[in-house]
């Protein structure tokens, strides 16, 4: 019977050095080829997955910005959705950023990323998503604001983000626009639509196949799959995940990201290839 199977990226189906190894490449391939829906469902955008989808080579939708945003790079889907909220937003931050002490933003959207920054310090893995250079994204003014926004990121030292997550919760929460820190001393703080998450667009692939419900599955390893994997009738944790995911799992890979767990879970346990 034809499944889906929906993959986190990061620590999911991406080893320790950020990368798809040959083997789940092919594993994955192998599933798809068999009939069966492979679906990339991650909080990147659709700047940092693109590549990865293509170099795979599923032939299904993406789901980007842990469930906002799902489309298909390279040809119309009927069911394709985008959960956004406007410029206005961006426009308030931006000249709010000696109040709350900003010292850089960053906006997305399905086609593009804008941004501007001062001197600022980042972990590797922060930069990857908070680009500062031109090459990676385009300059940010007043001028040339996006007219649609998936998710906006403000470098705010920790000490600082109280201020401004209170705020734009309290201003823009009934748009359903909501400020969360990345935390563990991270100074990044998300503005996104708040009632998004990855089970939305994994339900939507699950209509828009016609698979069955019980025949849904989903790997994820962190606390933004808690939704996905508690709503799947199969919700798989890494075994490098996120302890707390446990509650809501039905099962746990054998085998880290970094030992292309997804891949032998899907070749060994569900016996796919």
């Amino acid at each position: 019977m034809k499944k889906l199977i929906g993959i986190d990226l990061d620590q999911t189906t991406l080893n320790n050095d950020g990368v798809v190894t040959p083997r789940t490449q092919e594993v994955l391939r192998a599933v798809q080829d068999q009939g069966h829906v492979v679906a990339i469902i991650t909080g990147r955008s659709p700047r940092l997955s693109r590549d990865i989808h293509e170099q795979i080579g599923l032939t299904s939708p993406l789901v980007t910005f842990n469930g906002g945003l799902a489309y298909h790079p390279r040809e119309d889907w009927d069911d394709a959705y985008d959960f956004n909220f406007t410029s206005d937003i961006l426009m308030d931050l931006m000249l709010r950023f000696e109040e709350f002490r900003i010292d850089g933003i960053v906006a997305e959207n399905r086609t593009d990323a804008w941004g501007r920054s001062s001197k600022i310090e980042l972990a590797p893995s922060e930069s990857l998503f908070f680009p500062t250079s031109v090459k990676n994204r385009r300059l940010l003014t007043i001028d040339n604001l996006p007219r649609e926004i998936n998710e906006t990121l403000l470098y705010v030292a920790p000490e600082h983000q109280p201020a401004v997550v209170d705020y734009v919760n309290k201003r823009y929460g009934r748009q359903d626009v909501e400020a969360i820190g990345w935390g563990h001393g991270s100074p990044i703080v998300s503005v996104r639509v708040n009632f998004v998450n990855k089970l939305i667009g994994l339900t939507s692939l699950q209509k828009s196949y016609g698979i069955e419900p019980d025949q849904v599955y989903a790997f994820g390893d962190e606390m933004n799959d808690y939704e996905m994997l508690s709503g799947a009738a199969h919700g798989i944790m890494m075994k490098n995940g996120n302890e707390k995911l446990a509650a809501v799992s039905d099962a746990v890979t054998q085998k880290t990201n970094d030992e292309d767990g997804l891949a032998d879970y899907l070749e060994n346990v569900l016996k796919l290839v």
